[in-house]
């Protein structure tokens, strides 16, 4: 009987032990969840991220059959940097004209000549003409004239001195889509062609002479330079890169041309500010329209005929008694 008495005593002796020793367990201390990242931590997530970005790779977008688009029509439309919507294209650090650059030195995408006037490239978006890093850098790259003193501060001359590239050269991008029925997979479809980063032009006396396209790029090859790029909100754990910000339309917009005979741009037809704003917004009203309209055609197309037709409906109201 002592014998089993001192057995039990001793196993829940082991067993209290146990506890004391695994309280952390049963009885965690908070203070171990609420316990602030070390820097080192925070690095080590920083390294894997940047990791899984910097070999991420596109998902492929399906390829449309030509036999089965309808009501096709292509429109041309700029992005403003200035617009607080799209200042995630600029953001410091991971702007979008850097990746571009890099991804052209690298070789991983191709610049186009953006000189039109050719039968092949009216308005030089049709990427015939390929650039190579050092043409596109000599674009990018200006010069400024430096006044020279001597030591009593009069002035004995000037000097061109070379102004490197910075991204605040780029104010906004131009995009060219294609918005088409897909009859086969039954819906609109909005396809992002290319892009051109837009360059700012400006008189030595600092007058502003409006933007022109820098380069085109075809935007299937800038996307492997887009899904490395990182586009997210430290205050929102996404996961959204400049891909998705591209294909999820997260950007602001203005319609500047869409296709007609001769090429005309909106600018080229509508001399005043407001009257381009008001063309502008016309033509996305045509666009909302006829994208509405498509949904209307294919639920024709889909609605199948009914087996029986509709029957009559008749009146319920009472009728007078025959007299």
């Amino acid at each position: 009987m002592k014998k089993r008495l001192l057995v039990i005593m001793l196993m829940s002796f082991t067993y209290l032990t146990g506890l004391a020793q695994n309280k952390n367990i049963f009885d965690p201390d908070s203070s171990l969840l609420t316990k602030p990242q070390t820097k080192e931590a925070i690095q080590a997530d920083s390294i894997k991220k940047s990791e899984y970005l910097l070999n991420a790779r596109p998902y492929p977008l399906p390829e449309p059959n030509p036999k089965e688009i309808k009501f096709y029509h292509r429109y041309w439309r700029d992005i403003d940097l200035s617009d607080p919507k799209n200042k995630i294209l600029a953001k410091p650090g991971g702007t979008l004209i850097e990746g571009i650059v890099k991804g052209i030195k690298d070789g991983k995408i191709t610049a186009y000549d953006p000189m039109g006037g050719t039968p092949e490239s009216p308005a030089g978006d049709a990427f015939i003409t390929a650039m190579t890093y050092d043409q596109l850098m000599s674009h990018l790259s200006d010069t400024a004239t430096v006044d020279q003193f001597d030591k009593d501060g009069n002035k004995t001359g000037s000097i061109q001195k070379p102004n490197p590239f910075t991204p605040d050269k780029i104010s906004g991008y131009r995009i060219k889509e294609d918005v088409y029925y897909d009859k086969q997979r039954g819906k609109v479809v909005t396809r992002i062609i290319g892009i051109a980063p837009l360059q700012k032009l400006t008189l030595s006396s600092g007058d502003s002479l409006g933007t022109q396209p820098l380069c085109w790029i075809r935007f299937k090859d800038c996307r492997k330079v887009l899904v490395t790029i990182d586009a997210d909100n430290p205050n929102h754990k996404i996961g959204l890169t400049l891909d998705d910000v591209f294909l999820q339309r997260r950007f602001n917009s203005t319609i500047v041309q869409e296709s007609n005979p001769q090429g005309n741009r909106i600018k080229d037809y509508e001399a005043t500010a407001d009257a381009q704003t008001k063309e502008a917004a016309r033509i996305e009203d045509k666009v909302t329209a006829y994208k509405k309209s498509i949904f209307v055609y294919a639920l024709s197309e889909t609605t199948p005929a009914p087996d029986n037709p509709p029957v009559k409906k008749t009146s319920l109201k009472s009728q007078a008694p025959n007299q």
